[in-house]
C-alpha cells in the first residue's frame, strides 16, 4: 500500500508541476502579447501626434521665416564620420542620427540637427539650440535670420 501511495503522490506532483509550467508559459505569452499591443498603440499615437504637431510646428513664432529656412543647407546623414555632423545626437529631440536622416546644418556655428527638429526650433527661436548664435549664413554680406521684425 505504501508503494502505491508513493507512485500516486509522484504522479500528482509531476502533473501539478506540468500544469504550473504550462500556466507560467501562458502567462508569459499573454504578457508578451499585451506588451506588443501597448507598444503598437503608443507608436500609432506618437505617429499621429507627430502629424498633428507638424501642423502646429510652422504656425507662428519669433524665429526665421520659411524662406530663410530653405536657404539653410540640408544633407542626408550617411556616416558617423561625416564632417558635417557636429555630434551623434540631435540636440533638439535627443535622438541619434540614423542612416538616411535628413539633417540641417547651421553654417556659422557648424551645428547639425534633424531637419524637422531644426526647422521647428528655428521657426520659434532665431538662434542655434546649442550655442545661441545666429543660424544664418553669409552670402555677399547678408545673413539669414538677421532681419527681425
Amino acid at each position: 500500500m505504501g508503494g502505491r501511495f508513493l507512485i500516486v503522490a509522484i504522479r500528482i506532483i509531476r502533473a501539478s508541476a506540468l500544469i504550473s509550467l504550462i500556466l507560467l508559459l501562458l502567462a508569459a505569452i499573454s504578457l508578451i502579447i499585451y506588451h506588443i499591443v501597448i507598444v503598437s498603440r503608443a507608436c500609432r499615437r506618437a505617429l499621429s501626434s507627430n502629424i498633428n504637431r507638424s501642423d502646429e510646428c510652422f504656425k507662428a513664432g519669433d524665429g526665421l521665416s520659411l524662406e530663410d529656412l530653405e536657404k539653410l543647407p540640408c544633407f542626408e546623414f550617411s556616416t558617423p564620420d561625416d564632417e558635417r555632423v557636429s555630434a551623434m545626437n540631435c540636440a533638439v529631440c535627443l535622438e541619434s542620427f540614423e542612416l538616411g536622416d535628413l539633417c540641417r546644418l547651421l553654417p556659422l556655428c557648424r551645428h547639425s540637427f534633424h531637419a524637422y527638429c531644426a526647422d521647428c526650433w528655428l521657426v520659434r527661436n532665431p538662434v542655434c539650440p546649442i550655442c545661441r548664435s545666429s543660424p544664418g549664413h553669409r552670402r555677399g554680406g547678408d545673413e539669414v535670420g538677421m532681419s527681425y521684425d
